[in-house]
């Protein structure tokens, strides 16, 4: 009787873990639009942090670096910026795991960057058509 007791709580545990982990990896509705306009890097490495916790839930994540924010698509970051190279490594991550990224290339000038070839690879150009994406059913955008 003990013996089939415990297998039915080890069973119990098996199936709430699994579907504790399917619940983890699902695909979710909706997307989460992150707009880094700063180059401070508490503020950029919390956003990005967001973004990732957004992206490994299962959430659409698109990122945007727009004003000051450009300066971590810059490749020569460790230079330039050295305090964003941590910044730089989690948005290379979020980059690997398939999250669009997109710099805008007035402001990336203005940093002094040649566009694209300052850019890590990866990033997209930024257009007038980012805004059809913000604008999105579903579509939550936060600013940083």
């Amino acid at each position: 009787m003990r013996t089939k007791l415990w297998v039915g709580v080890l069973l119990l545990i098996a199936t709430a873990s699994l579907s504790w982990l399917a619940a983890q990896t699902q695909r979710r509705e909706g997307t989460l639009y992150m707009l880094i306009t700063s180059d401070d890097p508490w503020r950029v490495e919390a956003a990005l942090s967001l973004a990732t916790r957004a992206q490994e839930r299962g959430y659409r994540v698109i990122v945007h670096l727009h004003a000051r924010g450009v300066k971590i698509a810059n490749k020569h970051a460790h230079r330039a910026s050295p305090e964003l190279v941590n910044a730089q490594k989690q948005l290379q991550s979020l980059l690997q795991k398939g999250v669009q990224v997109y710099v805008c290339p007035g402001n990336s000038r203005r940093a002094g960057m040649k566009v694209p070839d300052d850019w890590i690879s990866g990033v997209s150009s930024g257009s007038p058509e980012v805004i059809d994406l913000m604008m999105a059913p579903n579509t939550k955008v936060i600013s940083y």
